[in-house]
C-alpha cells in the first residue's frame, strides 16, 4: 500500500474464519474391563463373606442411552463393594481414574469412598470420599496428601469423580478399583468423617475408567476388551449408520453422542489404517495385517492361508478389493465375505512395471493406482476372474502418496508422482495445484505419508492435503479454486486428518490423540486447544522515504467476549515488520475487543516510531469470534 501525505492511511483487511474443531468424543485407553456393567464377575466382591448387591437397569446413564447399576451395601456389621484388579504397563508416573457417581434427590447421611491402589512392587492407596447429594457442591475429600482429585458435575443426575495417583515404584503394574457405597457420615471442607462399618447404603454408578498419566481422558465403554486406543486417529469407517474408528491399537465404534465403545485390538498403533465397509462387515488393513468386523462375531484377523499382506482396501459390488503391498498385483475376498480368499482370484496391473500404491472404488469403477500410472477396472462379470481393464484408457499419471487419495464435488483428487495435486476429469488428470503451492510440495523430503482428506463447511467443499512428517497443511476450495494453509497451534501441520459425514456432522480425527472433533465455524478451538488467529496487512511504502507512524487503529467486531472463562474479555495483540517481514517487533500491549455487549471498543495504538517500509499484523488467541472490518494508519511521509 502505498502512503501520501494524507493523515490517514487505510487498509481493509478481509479474514475468512476457518472452521473450529468442536470436540465430539475421544477414543481413550481404558484398563478396566466392563466399564458399565458392574454386574459382570470382572467386579468382583470385596469381602466374600460380605457381599454388596448389585442391581442392574437401576437409572439412565449419562449418555442418555445405556443403563447405570446400583451398588448396595446393607451389612450393618460389616462393610460390603466391589472392585476390579487390572494390568498397567511398568514404568508409569501416574495412574488416572474416573467414575460417574448418580446425584441422589435426599440427603442420606451417608458417602461412599472409592479406593484406588497402585501394587506390583509397593503398594499405594489413594481414597476420596464424595457428598454425592444433589443439593450440594460435589463436595470430595481425599485421604492422601499427594496426587489429587476433583469433581465435576456433568449434568443434572450426575457426577463424575476424577483421581490422580503418583506412581512412586516403576515396577508396580497392576491397579485395584474398590467401590465402598456406604462408608463416611460427613464431608465437610474438604474433611471425611464418621467411618463405620456398620453403615448402610447404595450409590448408582456408571463409566468407571483407568488410564495412564496425569491427567483424566474421556470415557471409552468396555466390555470384554480393555482399551489402549489412546493414539491417533489412523482410520475410518461406517457400518448401518455407526462410526467406527482405528485409534492407536484400537477398534472402536462412536455413537451419535460421541460416547466411545472399545471393540479390540488391532495390533498396530503406528502405521495408517485402510477401512472399507461391504454393509455387514468392515475390513481393516493396514500393511501388516487384515481384520474383519462385524457387529455379531466382532473383531477377527484374517486367517485364510490365502489371504496376503495388504496396505488398501476398497469395495465393490459385493468384493472387498485390495493392493497386495510392495507388488503390482491386487486380489479380492469372496462375495459379501471378508473372511474368504481365494490364491486363483488375484490380478495385475501390468500396463507399467510399477508398484500399485493403492486400490479406490469410484462411479463402480476400479482405479488401480501405481507409482508411474493409473489403470482403470470394472467388473465384467466373467466367472473365472470379474475384473477387466476398461480397453483404451491408461493414465500416464502415478500417485505419489496412498492416503493422498480421496473423493468429492462426483471425482478424486490425489497427489500425482510428480508432486502436482490432480482432480480426475474423467479420465484425465486436471491439475488443480498452482505453481507457489507445487513448488513448496517439491521442497519437502518426505511426500509418500501425505493425507488427503475432503470435507464441507460453510457451504464450501475443500481438499485438505496433510504432509505430516515434513510439515505443511494446503487446502483446496472446490468453490472458488483457491489454496490456503491450515497449521495447528504448537504443530507444523493441521491435526485434522481424517474426516467423515455421519449423524448429520462433518467428524474428523485428531492425528495426536484418540479425539473426535465436529467442524464448526462458530467454534475458536481444535480440540481443545487454542486456534491462533494472524492477520498481516499489505506493506506500507512510500519510495522509500521514511514513514512516521503517530496512530494506528483497527476497527473490527467488538463485544464478542464470553460469558466467563477465557475470552470473556478477549484480546489483540498487535506487533509489525520494518524489513518485510523477516524479522517483527516485541508485541505491543494488547487491546480489548469488548466484553459481552460492549460493541463501541476502540483499538487504538498511538506512537508507533518511523520506518521506510511497514507490515502490521495483529494474533487473537482467545476463543471468540475474530471479524476485523478496516485498519488505519495516521502516517506522516518524511523528506527522505
Amino acid at each position: 500500500m502505498y502512503a501520501e501525505n494524507a493523515p490517514d492511511a487505510k487498509s481493509n483487511v478481509v479474514i475468512l474464519n476457518a472452521p473450529g474443531i468442536k470436540e465430539f468424543g475421544e477414543v481413550s485407553d481404558n484398563a478396566l474391563l466392563y466399564a458399565v456393567d458392574f454386574t459382570q464377575s470382572e467386579w468382583a466382591q470385596i469381602d466374600s463373606g460380605n457381599q454388596a448387591t448389585v442391581s442392574s437397569n437401576a437409572a439412565v446413564a449419562p449418555d442418555g442411552n445405556t443403563t447405570a447399576d446400583e451398588i448396595e451395601d446393607g451389612n450393618t456389621s460389616a462393610e460390603e463393594g466391589i472392585k476390579q484388579t487390572a494390568s498397567i504397563s511398568t514404568g508409569l508416573a501416574s495412574i488416572a481414574f474416573s467414575i460417574y457417581i448418580a446425584k441422589v434427590t435426599v440427603d442420606p447421611g451417608v458417602y461412599p469412598r472409592i479406593r484406588c491402589t497402585v501394587s506390583g512392587s509397593t503398594t499405594i492407596n489413594y481414597d476420596a470420599v464424595l457428598d454425592h447429594f444433589s443439593g450440594e457442591a460435589g463436595e470430595v475429600a481425599a485421604t492422601a496428601s499427594s496426587g489429587s482429585v476433583t469433581v465435576e458435575e456433568t449434568d443434572a443426575s450426575w457426577w463424575r469423580l476424577k483421581m490422580v495417583v503418583p506412581n512412586t515404584d516403576a515396577n508396580n503394574n497392576s491397579v485395584t478399583i474398590n467401590i465402598y457405597p456406604a462408608q463416611y457420615t460427613d464431608v465437610t471442607s474438604g474433611v471425611a468423617s464418621g467411618y463405620s462399618t456398620a453403615l448402610t447404603g447404595s450409590i448408582r454408578v456408571w463409566g468407571a475408567q483407568v488410564n495412564s498419566g496425569t491427567s483424566v481422558n474421556g470415557l471409552t465403554i468396555t466390555s470384554a476388551v480393555a482399551s489402549t486406543g489412546t493414539g491417533a486417529i489412523r482410520g475410518r469407517s461406517v457400518l448401518n449408520n455407526v462410526l467406527y474408528v482405528a485409534s492407536g491399537r484400537m477398534l472402536a465404534s462412536v455413537d451419535s453422542n460421541g460416547w466411545p465403545t472399545a471393540i479390540g485390538d488391532l495390533g498396530n498403533a503406528t502405521n495408517r489404517a485402510s477401512m472399507a465397509s461391504n454393509g455387514t462387515q468392515i475390513c481393516i488393513v493396514d500393511g501388516v495385517a487384515g481384520w474383519i468386523y462385524t457387529t455379531g462375531s466382532g473383531l477377527v484377523q484374517i486367517s485364510d492361508g490365502d489371504f496376503l499382506v495388504a496396505d488398501t482396501v476398497t469395495y465393490q459390488d459385493g468384493y472387498f478389493i485390495l493392493s497386495r503391498k510392495d507388488t503390482g498385483d491386487f486380489f479380492i475376498s469372496a462375495l459379501n465375505d471378508g473372511t474368504a480368499y481365494d490364491a486363483t482370484e488375484r490380478a495385475e496391473a501390468e500396463g507399467k512395471p510399477d508398484d500399485l500404491v493403492a486400490v479406490y472404488s469410484d462411479h463402480l469403477e476400479l482405479w488401480l493406482f501405481g507409482k508411474e500410472s493409473i489403470e482403470i477396472w470394472y467388473n465384467s462379470g466373467a466367472v473365472d476372474f470379474p475384473f477387466k481393464r476398461r480397453e483404451g484408457v491408461f493414465i500416464e499419471r502415478g500417485c505419489a502418496a496412498a492416503f493422498s487419495i480421496a473423493n468429492e464435488d462426483n471425482t478424486l483428487f490425489w497427489l500425482g508422482d510428480d508432486k502436482i495435486v490432480y482432480r480426475a476429469n474423467g479420465y484425465t488428470p486436471m491439475q488443480i495445484s498452482t505453481p507457489a503451492i507445487e513448488e513448496q510440495i517439491r521442497k519437502l523430503a518426505t511426500v509418500s505419508d501425505a493425507i488427503g482428506t475432503t470435507f464441507t463447511i460453510g457451504g464450501h467443499k475443500f481438499y485438505s492435503l496433510v504432509f505430516p512428517t515434513s510439515g505443511g497443511t494446503f487446502v483446496y476450495d472446490m468453490s472458488t479454486k483457491l489454496w490456503h494453509e491450515r497449521e495447528s497451534l504448537g504443530f507444523n501441520y493441521w491435526r485434522g486428518q481424517t474426516s467423515v459425514f455421519v449423524y448429520g456432522k462433518h467428524l474428523i480425527g485428531d492425528s495426536e490423540s484418540g479425539k473426535i472433533g465436529e467442524l464448526d465455524l462458530d467454534t475458536y478451538q481444535e480440540y481443545g486447544s487454542e486456534i491462533q488467529a494472524l492477520a498481516t496487512a499489505p506493506v506500507i511504502h512510500s519510495d522509500r522515504k521514511y514513514l512516521f507512524f503517530s496512530r494506528f487503529e483497527l476497527d473490527i467486531e467488538s463485544g464478542v467476549g464470553l460469558s466467563s472463562g477465557q475470552g470473556s474479555d478477549p484480546k489483540i495483540v498487535l506487533d509489525y515488520s520494518d524489513d518485510g517481514g523477516r524479522t517483527w517487533s516485541s508485541r505491543k500491549p494488547w487491546r480489548s475487543m469488548g466484553k459481552i455487549g460492549d460493541n463501541r471498543q476502540r483499538l487504538r495504538w498511538n506512537r508507533q516510531g518511523r520506518s521506510r517500509n511497514r507490515v502490521y499484523r495483529v494474533v487473537i488467541t482467545d476463543p471468540v469470534k475474530r471479524a476485523i472490518i478496516a485498519a488505519h494508519a495516521d502516517v506522516r511521509v518524511g523528506t527522505s
